[in-house]
C-alpha cells in the first residue's frame, strides 16, 4: 500500500501557471474527498517534511486506496 500526503500550495499554483502560460495552458489542481468534502491539492508527496513552497499545507494523508481523488493536470484555457 502507498501512504501519501495530499499537499496544497497557492504559490505552487502561481508558479505552474506562469510556466504554462506561454503554451496557452493553465494548471488545474487535483481534488481529494476528505470527510465527504472535495478539497483541492497541488501535489502528492511521500514526505512532507521539506516542502518546496513555504505556504504548503497538508490537506489529507493516508493510504491512497482509502481516498477518492483526481490528479492535478494542465489544460488549455
Amino acid at each position: 500500500m502507498a501512504y501519501k500526503y495530499f499537499l496544497y500550495s497557492q504559490d505552487q499554483i502561481k508558479e505552474k501557471d506562469n510556466v504554462l502560460k506561454s503554451s496557452g495552458k493553465v494548471f488545474v489542481p487535483g481534488t481529494v474527498v476528505v470527510n465527504g468534502v472535495k478539497r483541492q491539492f497541488t501535489q502528492l508527496s511521500n514526505d512532507p517534511t521539506m516542502p518546496r513552497f513555504i505556504d504548503t499545507k497538508i490537506i489529507a494523508q493516508g493510504e491512497m486506496s482509502s481516498f477518492t481523488y483526481t490528479l492535478p493536470k494542465s489544460e488549455k484555457r
